[in-house]
C-alpha cells in the first residue's frame, strides 16, 4: 500500500515539476517576444544594424532636415532635441520652439544630448555625425544615421518615421502631397519646354566653388527637370568636383545656379564681384546675360525635407526666366 502511495506521490511532483518547468519556458518566450515586439532594426546609411523602440518615445534630431521629415511624419510630439538652425520652415520652428537646443550640426554638445535621455539619436551621413556613433556606444543609446540625397531618400525615411511614431497615416498623407506637388513642376517643366538647356551649378563659397553633379541633390532636382549638367561629363559618380573655369567656358552653360551658405544678398555681391574679376567669366554668355541666380541654403545647402516642391519651384522659374 505504501508502495503505491509512494508511487503517487513520485507521479504527482513529476507533473508539479514539468508544470513549473513548462510555466518558465513559457515566461521566457513571453519575455522574449515582448522585447522583439518593443524593438526594431534598421539598417542605416553607415550599413550597421540599428536597434532602436518600436515606438521611441525621446528623440534627438541632429540636423534640420530629419527635424522637418520627423515632424510631418507626426512625430512632433516624441522630439526632444533638435539643432541649433535658422533652416527650419516657420511652421515647424513655431511648433517645436520649446524643444531643446543641442548645438549646431557641426559642433553638437554631447552632454546636452545625454541629458535629454534620448531612446534614439538620429543625425545625417556627414563625418560630425558619424563619430557620434562611437560617443554614445557606452551609453546604449541608439543613433540611426540618414542618407537623404535623393527625393526617394524623403520618401523612404518619412515612412519609417511615421511607423516610429505610431502615425503613418499621417506620414503617408505627407508622402502624397510630396509627390503630387513633385510631379505637378515636372509637367510645369515639360510645359516650358526647359529640357536639353545646359546649367553649371556652382557649390561652396566665392573663394571656392565646386561643379555639383546630378548625383547631389541639387542635381538631381536638375536631371528629373531635364536639362542637362555640364558637371555630368566629367564625372556622373562623385556628387561634387573641382570648378574648371576653361571647362566651363567651353560647354557654355546657359545658367549657372549658386548654392552656398550665408546671407544671400551679401553672397550675391561676393558672386558678382568673383565674375567680374575673370575675363572668363564676364565673357561667359550665361553671366552677360544675367543667369545666373543665387539659390536660398535653406532649400538647396541641405535638403529641404518636405519643402522639396518649393525648391523645384524656384529652379523652374529661373530656368523659364533664362530662356
Amino acid at each position: 500500500m505504501r508502495k503505491i502511495v509512494d508511487a503517487k506521490l513520485i507521479v504527482v511532483l513529476v507533473i508539479i515539476i514539468a508544470g513549473i518547468v513548462a510555466g518558465i519556458f513559457a515566461y521566457r518566450s513571453n519575455a522574449t517576444n515582448q522585447e522583439a515586439a518593443s524593438t526594431r532594426v534598421v539598417t542605416d546609411a553607415l550599413g550597421r544594424q540599428v536597434t532602436m523602440p518600436t515606438h521611441p518615445k525621446r528623440v534627438v534630431i541632429l540636423n534640420s532636415s530629419n527635424v522637418d521629415l520627423y515632424y510631418h511624419a507626426g512625430g512632433a510630439k516624441y522630439i526632444v532635441g533638435k539643432p541649433t538652425t535658422k533652416s527650419l520652415a516657420p511652421e515647424v520652428s513655431e511648433a517645436l520652439a520649446q524643444v531643446k537646443e543641442v548645438g549646431q550640426i557641426n559642433k553638437l554638445n554631447v552632454e546636452a544630448i545625454l541629458a535629454l535621455k534620448p531612446d534614439l539619436i538620429i543625425g545625417i551621413d556627414v563625418p560630425f555625425h558619424q563619430k557620434l556613433v562611437n560617443e554614445f556606444k557606452d551609453s546604449h543609446i541608439p543613433v540611426y544615421i540618414n542618407k537623404l540625397d535623393s527625393v526617394q531618400d524623403v520618401v523612404d525615411s518619412l515612412k519609417l518615421y511615421g511607423e516610429l511614431a505610431n502615425n503613418p497615416e499621417q506620414a503617408q498623407g505627407t508622402i502624397n502631397k510630396l509627390e503630387k506637388q513633385y510631379q505637378d513642376e515636372i509637367q510645369k517643366a515639360k510645359e516650358a519646354n526647359l529640357g536639353k538647356r545646359k546649367v553649371l551649378v556652382l557649390w561652396g563659397t566665392p573663394d571656392s566653388m565646386n561643379m555639383a553633379s546630378s548625383t547631389s541633390f541639387i542635381g538631381g532636382l536638375l536631371k528629373d527637370i531635364g536639362v542637362v549638367n555640364i558637371a555630368d561629363k566629367v564625372s556622373k559618380n562623385q556628387p561634387f568636383m573641382p570648378l574648371s573655369i576653361e571647362y566651363v567656358a567651353q560647354e557654355n552653360p546657359q545658367d549657372v545656379f549658386v548654392v552656398t551658405h550665408g546671407n544671400p544678398a551679401q553672397v550675391k555681391v561676393a558672386v558678382e564681384k568673383m565674375m567680374a574679376q575673370n575675363p572668363v567669366w564676364r565673357n561667359l554668355p550665361a553671366v552677360k546675360d544675367k543667369h545666373v541666380f543665387i539659390l536660398p541654403a535653406d532649400l538647396f545647402g541641405i535638403n529641404p525635407g518636405t519643402r522639396i516642391g518649393e525648391s523645384m519651384s524656384i529652379l523652374i522659374k529661373d530656368l523659364v526666366a533664362g530662356k
